[in-house]
């Protein structure tokens, strides 16, 4: 059968690079067979080598999120052997790097507006597609411009330190830069203003590489005019900006780590590691969460052994506070400074963070198909762990096992895969085989799922003799008694027929289930989203995979989804990295760019409360002269400037410094009215 076709996309596989293993080879990085980076399982991202670290696919296949998580986690590694070699990088390296010495920021409330504007050729970026000469001769004319210029490249450090020249020369106020975009340029120019004794504030952008050069790529005239209108609406704006203020905080060195299984201690390690305190939360009665059923992992090392050593570190170390039979009873406050209230012993006790992890991990949903419950020789994965621990000496004179996959997820409420489920059965039937030579394996499943290196266990799998029997989902395995005997009745596709399997047990890979309750209480005290499912909801999932919109609460392991040991060690590390980001300054800068209110024009709708993302707006009792009025209040520590809530507001008494809706009404008047 011959079909034709537009286009054919090709998944191809992953391979380490040949300079890659040649560098690994002469620096004496330990490689697996294939020539990935190999690390210790229980210790990622470690290699062999003190010092290195492997991140991303140098260690093996993965997605985007799982290597921006092993980044962060190689990131706090790195930082936690700073901390016990003791290098004191600011003396050893002083010599190299010295601190600039701050510019006194010029008032220029009270001076004649005068905007600079300077532009960027982006090499053929944007000069190849933008008559720059023509935009320059144009920004000459506009409103309170007094200078222009054009640069090669305008981020270049030479045009860097020509603006600060130029803004003390020409006594420049305002400046418009026009070039690529704001989100990753921004921060860079406000930095020369601020160089140049500026406010940072007193600035705008105009992007005139994504939304001209790139858009009217066949069309210089076009693009030439965008870009005009563009840089004429950026002076607009520029013209009311005004010189905001940036709040500094004091930070809280402790952090909070809500939950401790395997990812919350691996988490609370890693930032006792770099020499800050932890406060280890734990609602059961001891530490080590699903992990410390767990055997084997997939690779056959001891569980137990190392989950034993992991909680003992934990109690030994004395940065490291351990809570059990714990609850968390109220959060208060904002990144940095954080109280938290715990419920221990029927004692509340207050806790004051700068930070918080959520690892309160997920549970093994109990199935309620498949005789489970009804006969003791029906058990879950997790039980079957148990025989594990055996050695699976109750399993010695089996016969026949059999081993059902996706119980209860992909399907109805839980449309999600468990991720661990085909791993961990393959494990566990590879285990039985060492154990009972000649007992039948039989794993039944809907689609088997061992990604990246796990695909070798597989194999492995099929080379023991463990028989792969696909079932679908709409036509389920179904197991029976008769007399005292079990069976197992599926329809194998290939024969296109039912078949019957006599057993002498049965174990269900049953769905990771979230805690539900717990995890939307937990939600609303930090104030942050979980999925649909009941999970907790990442910032980003690919970008910012364990951080929360709400700045200084991350999250890590089963809390987050479900994933396998390693990846929860790997992402209890990650979330200590990224805390740690946090509680290493001796001070957080707030931004300036947040909503104000005019209590004049506030009626105290609540309407902005209700719709802030980051739950930086409240309605509040304010003390006015005579007694107290009802409006709201901004959280100036929480606020990120997103201007949702002056969206919102029907009365028009919330502007976002700026934005205010006098820079905006000019940029909209600049572009209609061409300026004048």
């Amino acid at each position: 059968d011959t079909s034709k076709y537009d286009m054919v996309v090709l998944s191809v596989g992953m391979n380490p690079k040949s300079e890659n293993i040649a560098l690994f080879d002469k620096t004496g990085v330990k490689t697996d067979k294939f020539g990935f980076v190999w690390s210790h399982e229980f210790n990622a991202p470690e290699t062999s080598k003190d010092g290195i670290y492997a991140c991303g696919v140098a260690a093996g296949p993965k997605d985007i999120p799982e290597t921006v998580i092993e980044a962060s986690a190689a990131a706090a590694s790195a930082a936690k052997m700073a901390q016990m070699k003791e290098i004191d990088l600011y003396n050893d390296y002083s010599a190299f790097f010295k601190e600039e010495p701050a510019v006194p920021m010029r008032d220029v409330s009270k001076e004649p507006i005068k905007v600079g504007v300077f532009l960027c050729h982006c090499g053929v970026n944007i000069g190849g597609y933008i008559s720059i000469k023509e935009l320059l001769e144009y920004s000459k004319t506009l409103p309170f411009v007094v200078y222009a210029e054009q640069f090669l490249y305008t981020c270049s450090v030479d045009a860097q330190k020509i603006i600060a020249d130029k803004i003390e020369e020409h006594g420049l106020n305002r400046v418009v830069v026009a070039s690529c975009t704001p989100r990753t340029h921004e921060p860079l120019f406000q930095g020369v203003l601020v160089k140049a004794g500026l406010n940072p504030y007193l600035f705008a952008m105009a992007n005139i590489r994504d939304q001209c050069s790139w858009v009217h790529m066949d069309s210089e005239k076009d693009a030439t005019f965008k870009a005009s209108e563009l840089v004429r609406m950026a002076v607009g704006k520029v013209t009311y900006a005004k010189q905001l203020t940036r709040k500094k905080i004091n930070v809280d060195k402790a952090a909070l780590v809500i939950g401790g299984g395997v990812a919350g201690l691996s988490a609370a390690l890693e930032i006792a590691g770099m020499g800050y305190p932890v406060h280890l939360v734990e609602r059961s009665e001891k530490l080590g969460g699903n992990a410390a059923k767990l055997v084997t992992t997939n690779l056959g090392r001891s569980a137990t052994v190392y989950m034993a050593d992991m909680i003992e570190r934990a109690y030994a170390n004395p940065l490291i506070k351990v809570y059990t039979n714990t609850t968390i009873d109220a959060i208060d406050g904002y990144v940095g400074n954080y109280i938290t209230t715990i419920k221990c012993s029927d004692e509340l006790k207050t806790l004051t963070h700068g930070v918080a992890i959520v690892a309160v991990g997920a549970s093994e949903r109990k199935p309620d198909e498949y005789l489970y419950g009804d006969d003791q020789r029906v058990m879950t994965m997790m039980e079957l762990e148990g025989h594990a621990k055996n050695n699976f000496k109750d399993l010695k004179d089996a016969k026949n096992i059999v081993l059902v996959q996706c119980v209860g997820s992909r399907e109805g409420d839980r449309p999600y895969c468990s991720r661990v489920c085909c791993n961990q059965a393959i494990k566990n039937a590879l285990l039985i085989k060492e154990v009972n030579e000649d007992c039948n394996v039989t794993i039944l499943y809907r689609d088997i799922r061992s990604y990246g290196l796990n695909e070798l266990s597989y194999a492995n799998a099929r080379k023991a003799g463990i028989t792969f029997v696909r079932y679908d989902e709409n036509k389920k395995p179904v197991v029976f008694k008769d007399g005292d005997n079990l069976f197992v009745k599926v329809f194998e596709p290939i024969l296109g027929e039912e078949i019957t399997l006599a057993t002498d047990f049965v174990a269900l890979s049953s769905a990771i289930m979230p805690n539900a309750s717990e995890n939307k209480e937990l939600a609303q005290m930090l104030k942050v989203p979980l999925n649909a499912e009941g999970f907790f909801l990442e910032a980003h999932v690919k970008l910012r995979p364990v951080d929360f919109a709400t700045e200084g609460v991350y999250v890590c392991g089963l809390a987050h989804a479900p994933k396998n040991m390693r990846e929860s060690i790997i992402q209890g590390k990650a979330a200590a990295g990224r805390a740690a980001t946090v509680i290493s300054k001796a001070q957080l800068e707030t931004e300036g760019t947040i909503a104000t209110v005019d209590g004049n024009l506030c009626v105290a709708c609540g309407a902005c409360e209700q719709v802030c993302a980051y739950k930086a707006v409240e309605i509040k009792d304010v003390p006015v002269r005579g007694g107290t009025v009802r409006r709201a209040v901004i959280n100036e520590v929480l606020c990120k400037g997103c201007g949702t809530c002056s969206a919102t507001c029907r009365c028009g008494a919330i502007d976002v410094s700026g934005f205010s809706d006098k820079q905006v009404l000019t940029e909209i008047e600049y572009l209609l009215r061409g300026g004048n």
